[in-house]
């Protein structure tokens, strides 16, 4: 299975159904199943937004040394990946929602998830940069 490393808080607002876009400065092809792996960095700074905190606190995180690292935290359905200058009228309604959960500036895109299958425990896993193979099925786990 395709993986993805992310920061924390970001990789748990995907596992929590928070989160259901990714930013990256980069365009893929790829669609089907993605793995959601929370690497070892906490961007700290994203836990003073409000919107953070909340949606958080809502799946019961109430201190940034609750939430997992170095783990898979869930599988998602990648179903799209959308130019940040040019997303359709019904995406840029849902990017609303969750604008504080992104980087939307220009030149970047907005990976779109769907149908977010989150592990009953994270499965620890060394993480990497860009996409990374995880050999096992991740159905095991759920």
């Amino acid at each position: 299975m395709r993986v993805i490393t992310l920061w924390q808080p970001w990789a748990t607002l995907m596992a929590i159904g928070a989160k259901t876009f990714e930013t990256r400065h980069w365009s893929t092809p790829y669609r089907g199943e993605l793995g959601i792996h929370a690497g070892a960095t906490l961007d700290k700074e994203s836990l003073l937004e409000p919107a953070i905190q909340e949606a958080l606190g809502r799946a019961g995180y109430t201190k940034a040394e609750e939430l997992p690292s170095r783990a898979i935290l869930c599988v998602v359905k990648l179903v799209g990946c959308h130019s940040t200058d040019m997303c359709p009228k019904p995406i840029v309604e849902r990017i609303k929602l969750e604008f504080p959960f992104g980087n939307y500036s220009g030149g970047r895109f907005a990976w779109e998830t769907r149908m977010v299958r989150a592990f009953k425990s994270p499965i620890p896993a060394r993480g990497a940069q860009g996409f990374w193979n995880w050999p096992f099925d991740w159905r095991a786990f759920e």
